[in-house]
């Protein structure tokens, strides 16, 4: 209970984070400045505050479970649309990257972030912040999410998973609880 209470926090900075950014992306698309100016540099620094504990918990959540199982793991608990929005939003940002790349005249900014960086740059915080939610609020959400599941035969298993995918069995949840 105090380790998903310790999280609430960050999950509010990365919330804050998110929708600070997804205004910047309107605002770039819509060929304004940042309303923040020089400011938008603390919403990356952001970014560092929020994403490495949301690591932590991502892979506290996918220790010992298959390579190729890891992210589907980490993000049980999360609805399919929050993986097709994270998806769309990558799509986005790798986008205005290449974009970018190709239409950016000059590598010298001077004054206001112009339109085309800031869509870059807030294209890829919301995908940072974006992760950062989705693994922070299942585990808030659900104690049940904290616990390592596994079979009779040792196989660990996703937090969700009601049978091993390995070897057939059903799952025994560890009574241990959140850590």
């Amino acid at each position: 209970m105090l380790i998903r209470m310790t999280l609430i926090p960050f999950l509010t900075l990365a919330i804050l984070g998110f929708m600070l950014s997804l205004v910047e992306q309107i605002r770039a698309l819509s060929g304004l400045t940042s309303f923040l100016g020089s400011a938008f540099v603390l919403v990356f620094v952001g970014i560092f505050i929020v994403f490495v504990p949301a690591a932590i918990v991502g892979r506290r959540r996918t220790l010992g479970i298959p390579y190729f199982d890891q992210v589907n793991s980490a993000f049980d608990g999360c609805p399919k649309w929050v993986a097709i929005a994270l998806g769309l939003m990558g799509v986005n940002a790798v986008a205005n990257f290449i974009l970018i790349l190709v239409l950016q005249p000059s590598p010298h900014i001077v004054g206001p972030i112009p339109p085309g960086l800031l869509r870059l740059l807030s294209a890829f915080a919301m995908v940072f912040y974006g992760v950062s939610i989705a693994l922070l609020y299942p585990p808030i959400r659900n104690g049940r999410l904290w616990r390592q599941i596994q079979c009779p035969n040792g196989h660990r298993l996703s937090s969700l998973a009601s049978f091993c995918p390995f070897c057939g069995k059903s799952v025994i949840p560890d009574s241990s609880g959140p850590p």
